[in-house]
């Protein structure tokens, strides 16, 4: 009798989220099958939401950084952007005053 090659063989779980659990082939190795296209997952990033599998990989979207220190200094310095814009008119308004007088 021909021995079972997947005898005594345990599959691991999967490394990644868009696989289905291991099942051993006739050639004694675990084999992971692509989940299908659109399963929801968890690509386990924080700052991606609506994760999908996509080609047996889980893909999120960035979400937007409401909150982040990136996000706070960009309105930092779109607010500073827009006081040094405000002065500079209003030193050109006073000088334009300045000079009617």
């Amino acid at each position: 009798a021909v021995p079972d090659p997947c005898q005594g063989v345990v599959c691991p779980a999967p490394a990644v989220p868009c696989r289905a659990a291991g099942r051993c082939r006739q050639d004694g190795q675990c084999f992971y099958a692509k989940h299908v296209d659109a399963t929801p997952c968890d690509d386990g990033r924080a700052d991606t939401g609506n994760d999908r599998c996509r080609a047996g990989v889980c893909v999120g979207v960035l979400l937007p950084e409401t909150g982040s220190s990136l996000s706070k200094g960009a309105v930092a310095g779109i607010c500073v952007g827009a006081f040094l814009a405000v002065l500079a008119i209003a030193a050109l308004v006073g000088l334009a005053m300045h000079r009617r007088h």
